[in-house]
């Protein structure tokens, strides 16, 4: 009775990391992926607003459900393809800059919440608290 329990969970983290961060695969020419990305990314959090809509109609929803689905996997393809040696977006520091850096993004807002606003932070995963 006497505790709030807040769920965070960043939208598209890793997707924002390699856009915010400007990370490309060296094998691409520079720009070549970020644009593209960019808009996979802004089509992934627009479709999955929208698949909450409850101004939509159930199939519609269901339909920006799917799509928004199918734009995370393709949106977090990229960061898997980064650490196989098989793919031509395989670049090891940008998977573990990804990887390093998002987990002590992750940890500093942990410390914070302790630190500043007495919370206790009961559980920590890639992309949220």
């Amino acid at each position: 009775d006497d505790h709030i329990i807040i769920e965070a969970d960043v939208v598209s983290y890793y997707a924002n990391m390699i856009l915010n961060l400007k990370l490309e695969p060296r094998s691409l020419k520079e720009g070549q992926l970020l644009d593209l990305y960019k808009d996979l990314t802004q089509e992934r959090i627009k479709a999955k607003a929208k698949s909450k809509d409850q101004t939509l109609s159930t199939k519609k929803r269901e339909y920006f459900d799917k799509l928004q689905k199918a734009l995370k996997i393709l949106i977090l393809s990229v960061y898997g393809k980064s650490k196989s040696e098989y793919s031509i977006l395989y670049d090891p520091l940008v998977g573990y800059t990804i990887t390093i850096i998002g987990q002590i993004s992750i940890l500093i807002l942990a410390e914070t919440l302790l630190k500043e606003l007495s919370c206790k932070v009961l559980s920590v995963n890639t992309d949220g608290l």
